[in-house]
């Protein structure tokens, strides 16, 4: 598995949440850890977590060299790991693109509905039993349920084919 290479919509996530600040977040789907590094500063600890153990391992050696103390590193899937936390943030850049069945040169980490499993939509699932403000990653072809969530868009921005967004949720 390739870890996602940081890009226009990394960049985006973390313009949108760089006036956070507080004890705990969790970043779900760190990659190469891009965000949770940017934002380190903000939090006491984040706790980066992904699927992939390649990507943390990954991470977890730049971190080493870097002699950062605040971030620790989880491999589960999105938010399981977190039940019961009290957490200020969570933040996700996730697949959001929908798999159309044509072939392209998308890269296939941007696929949100692999293998018959909707990653956006057991992501919202599992933040609707968190008290807590979460920013995520969209596009206008991404398809939400966002039922029992508000949310705001605090970033956007047009490319190529899509329209990307950063949705601030609360759950509370």
């Amino acid at each position: 598995m390739d870890c996602y290479t940081p890009s226009e919509d990394s960049y985006m996530l973390v313009d949108s949440i760089m006036n956070e600040s507080g004890e705990i977040a969790i970043e779900v789907g760190t990659g190469t850890g891009y965000i949770a590094l940017s934002v380190r500063a903000k939090f006491n600890l984040i706790v980066a977590s992904d699927i992939s153990f390649d990507c943390l391992r990954i991470f977890k050696d730049k971190i080493k060299k870097l002699n950062i103390w605040n971030i620790d590193l989880i491999v589960c899937d999105l938010l399981s790991a977190f039940r019961g936390m009290k957490i200020d943030l969570i933040f996700f850049n996730p697949p959001y693109l929908p798999d159309d069945g044509i072939k392209t040169d998308i890269d296939e980490s941007t696929i949100y509905n692999r293998n018959n499993k909707n990653i956006i939509d057991n992501f919202l699932d599992q933040l609707r039993n968190f008290k807590t403000k979460c920013y995520i990653v969209v596009s206008n072809l991404t398809n939400l349920d966002l039922k029992n969530i508000k949310y705001e868009i605090v970033n956007a921005r047009r490319f190529f084919y899509e329209e990307l967004s950063v949705l601030k949720l609360s759950t509370f």
